[in-house]
């Protein structure tokens, strides 16, 4: 994004960085660096690795830093790309999928995406080219004063609490692992560009992936009074039921061939799901607590017992009110 604020953002092991504070962070270390080369005789081929790996991070405006355990290289770097790439997806439920859906880890160094089209037509050959810029450039400055509020200090220490697992890959945290799943199912659908079809496809997986316990009958009832009980405010509890339900529809119908990927449906789908998922994934952090995501032994028959107890209560609270209003 253009803006620069804030300086820095951590979500667990994960730390974000603008480019002033990146540039601090790396400009010690390279002076540390390039005066150990001279002690030992010259900077050599080592002079132009730094120059190319700086010139190609210059393309970027925002660095992730890892703090992975002691471990070879290979391993390390594949442990630290999951984990920013899970930092990732938490911010895209931070700021909305629609806010967010042009942030991704990495790539080609492209500052301005430049692209032409030819097309023949009776009237001869035309011509065209667009340019485009990379990240999400809506963002202004000011932006990040919303992290100050309370309700989002809240998911980011969630967020912070379930982050732990990605770097400790012997933890059991069963909870915490649903969760960055669903999480990664969700960020898969924000950042996919290409196919309506496929965002729904991934978005109702992120559904899945949280709420469900090895059910293998009446999947659909299950997911929806789930996540309905989960998300539903006063006086919204059968619409959820019905908007999970419609979505959980539109994703089978796709997968099982009985719905073209083309139809218009879909694209009027995505953003549905896109908010149902928001939520679910949301208020399911809230309602694990910082225990529940740090538990090492919970079983999905557990969850599963949990989940009926909150539809039992949520049903019961739905009675209630009904009761009163008559």
């Amino acid at each position: 994004m253009h803006s620069q604020q804030p300086q820095e953002l951590k979500l667990g092991p994960v730390t974000f960085r603008n480019r002033s504070s990146f540039a601090e962070r790396i400009r010690c270390a390279l002076r540390a660096e390039k005066a150990n080369a001279l002690a030992r005789g010259g900077l050599g081929r080592e002079r132009k690795f730094w120059l190319d790996s700086i010139s190609y991070y210059k393309a970027f405006k925002w660095f992730a830093e890892v703090l992975v355990p002691v471990s070879d290289e290979k391993t390390s770097a594949k442990m630290a790309r999951r984990a920013v790439t899970s930092a990732l997806d938490c911010l895209h439920l931070l700021l909305g999928a629609s806010h967010s859906d042009e942030m991704e880890v990495g790539g080609p160094r492209i500052t301005r995406d430049r692209r032409g089209t030819l097309t023949f037509s009776n009237e001869g050959l035309g011509a065209s080219i667009s340019i485009a810029g990379r990240g999400q450039v809506g963002y202004r400055d000011g932006w990040a004063d919303a992290l100050e509020r309370e309700d989002v200090t809240q998911l980011l220490g969630l967020f912070d609490v379930a982050m732990e697992a990605t770097i400790e890959p012997g933890a059991g945290r069963p909870l915490s692992r649903r969760f960055l799943d669903a999480a990664h199912w969700f960020g898969e659908a924000v950042r996919e560009q290409n196919s309506p079809a496929a965002k729904i496809v991934k978005f109702v997986t992120a559904l899945e992936r949280m709420v469900m316990t090895d059910e293998r009958e009446d999947i659909a009832n299950t997911i929806s009074t789930r996540i309905a009980a989960l998300c539903a405010g006063v006086g919204e509890h059968q619409k959820w039921v019905d908007d999970v339900r419609e979505v959980y529809d539109l994703r089978s119908k796709l997968v099982h061939g009985s719905m073209s990927p083309t139809d218009p449906r879909v694209r009027q789908g995505v953003w549905k799901c896109a908010r149902i998922a928001e939520q679910t994934l949301s208020m399911a952090l809230h309602w694990f607590r910082p225990e529940g995501l740090r538990f090492e032994d919970f079983s999905n028959k557990r969850l599963a017992k949990n989940f009926e107890v909150l539809v039992a209560h949520r049903d019961e609270w739905e009675r209630k009110m009904a009761e009163r209003e008559a």
